[in-house]
C-alpha cells in the first residue's frame, strides 16, 4: 500500500513539473512571437519611403515575395485579371473609390483624374498594405495593385482585398 501511494505522488510530482516546464516553453514561444512581431512592425517603411505610383503606364513591379498582386504583375504568382467598365474614366474612378472607401481600414491617401493610392491595415497587428489603382482614360480597364510592405507573406490577404475590390467595385457600376 505504502509503495502504491509513494508511486502515485511521484507521478502527480512529475506531472506538476511537466506542467510548469511546457507552460513556460510556451510562454517563451508566445514571447518571441510577440517581440518578432514587435520588430517588424519598427522595421516596416514609412509612407514616404515606399515607392509607388505609375511610371510609362505601368505600376512598380511587385517584389519577389508572394505578398503582392497587381494586374501588371508578370507570371501566375502575382497576377490578377484587370476590371472592364462601361462608362466614363470619371464614373470609373468614382466608383473605384466609392469601393476602396467600402474596404475594412483603409485610407485613401491621394487620388488624382487616373490614379488613386490607399493604406490597408491589418487587424490585430496594424501592419500596412498599399493599394494603388489605375484607370488610363480611353481604355475602359481599371488596373489594381496591393503589396504588403513587410514580410515574406499575406496568407493570401491581398487576393481576397483585389476579390473584394472588384465584386463592390462592380456593385458600384450596376454590373453585378
Amino acid at each position: 500500500m505504502w509503495k502504491r501511494h509513494c508511486r502515485a505522488a511521484n507521478q502527480s510530482r512529475r506531472m506538476k513539473i511537466f506542467l510548469i516546464v511546457s507552460g513556460g516553453i510556451l510562454a517563451m514561444a508566445i514571447l518571441l512571437l510577440l517581440v518578432g512581431l514587435i520588430l517588424a512592425r519598427l522595421g516596416t517603411p514609412q509612407t514616404a519611403d515606399v515607392e509607388l505610383g505609375v511610371t510609362g503606364g505601368r505600376f512598380v513591379a511587385c517584389p519577389g515575395t508572394p505578398n503582392c498582386v497587381s494586374t501588371m504583375a508578370d507570371g501566375d504568382t502575382h497576377v490578377v485579371e484587370p476590371l472592364t467598365y462601361r462608362g466614363s474614366q470619371g464614373e470609373a474612378m468614382d466608383a473605384a473609390l466609392e469601393a476602396l472607401r467600402s474596404l475594412p481600414r483603409v485610407r485613401i491617401i491621394r487620388e488624382v483624374e487616373d490614379y488613386a493610392r490607399a493604406e490597408a491595415r491589418t487587424a490585430l497587428f496594424r501592419f500596412i498594405d498599399d493599394i494603388e489603382i489605375y484607370i488610363p482614360d480611353g481604355r475602359n480597364v481599371v488596373h489594381f495593385r496591393s503589396a504588403s510592405r513587410a514580410g515574406g507573406g499575406d496568407m493570401g490577404v491581398n487576393r481576397r482585398r483585389y476579390r473584394e475590390f472588384r465584386r463592390r467595385f462592380q456593385r458600384a457600376m450596376g454590373q453585378q
